[in-house]
């Protein structure tokens, strides 16, 4: 039986809230984005549980800060955040690498950087007793070696790219990190390539659309491949999580599920048209419509 989750996606495309729904059940723990567990130091930073120096939080940092591959997969996805988005404004927690990667290299560095996934749910194993760990990294290139792991159960989330638009278009301005929506294409585009991949595996592939309007059969789905069963009060009981880096939807989780549809609304056409021909592929692989 599988014991892991992976969850791969796009920032702004369902991640958190996928992830707080299967990490509802009092069988599994959601470790956050592993991504930034080496570096981040949890005694000045805080919790989503409310707390600034968490004690869980301080617990794992103590352990995978000294894992080499730890820090090897922060570098991994700074790197392949450099190569995407070169002109990228980054923010506070942005992990991105100012130092370019060879191929070769940069092959090298993934492959390390899904062995300090696998270091870092080892630490949470060893640490805390639940039977199921969820790792929200997003990464899909990390995904896409996880799936040879048995252990690992891959669930590739998609949004219609509009509304992920829309969406990081929001967070850089309540951040005050402007976000060009023509520096996303190229990550968009591999996204897309890399997912038509995942399609082709042993995934799961849930759309956000869906997960919005039937939250419980889609997690219950889930739950088959981890023997779990999902009950619609699992998602209302405000379990606490310890993730140091995430949306503001894990900080106040309610289970209270909304579409968010507002790219029909504020995005202009000319917008709309330029995304959906300049990433003709992600509406095609992952089957959504081109119509407003």
């Amino acid at each position: 039986m599988k014991n892991k989750v992976y969850i791969a996606g796009l920032p702004r495309g369902g991640t958190t809230l996928i992830s707080l729904l299967i990490g509802s059940h009092p069988e599994v723990m959601c470790m956050g984005e592993t991504i930034y567990l080496a570096r981040l130091n949890p005694k000045d930073r805080k919790c989503s549980c409310g707390k600034i120096g968490c004690e869980e939080c301080t617990k794992i940092y103590n352990q995978v800060n000294k894992l080499k591959n730890a820090h090897m997969l922060y570098e991994a996805y700074g790197a392949l955040d450099a190569i995407r988005e070169p002109e990228k404004i980054c923010g506070p927690d942005t992990i991105h690498s100012i130092v370019p990667q060879k191929a070769k290299g940069l092959k090298k560095l993934i492959t390390q950087g899904v062995e300090g996934i696998n270091d870092i749910s080892n630490v949470f194993k060893r640490t805390y007793n639940s039977n199921i760990f969820v790792d929200s990294s997003k990464e899909i290139r990390f995904a896409k070696l996880l799936i040879n792991d048995p252990s690992w159960l891959v669930v590739l989330i998609t949004r219609d790219l509009r509304g992920v638009a829309n969406s990081t278009v929001k967070a850089g301005i309540r951040k005050n990190v402007p976000r060009n929506i023509k520096e996303k294409f190229k990550t968009w585009n591999d996204f897309a390539n890399n997912g038509k991949y995942l399609l082709s595996k042993n995934v799961i592939h849930v759309k956000y659309e869906d997960l919005c309007i039937n939250p419980l059969y889609i997690i219950n789905e889930i739950g088959k491949e981890l023997g779990l069963v999902y009950k619609q009060e699992m998602f209302t009981e405000n379990k606490a999580h310890h993730l140091l880096v995430s949306n503001r939807m894990a900080n106040d989780f309610t289970g209270k599920i909304s579409m968010d549809n507002d790219w029909e609304t504020n995005l202009e056409d000319n917008e709309i048209y330029l995304i959906q021909n300049s990433v003709k592929n992600y509406f095609k692989y992952f089957n959504y419509s081109l119509k407003k």
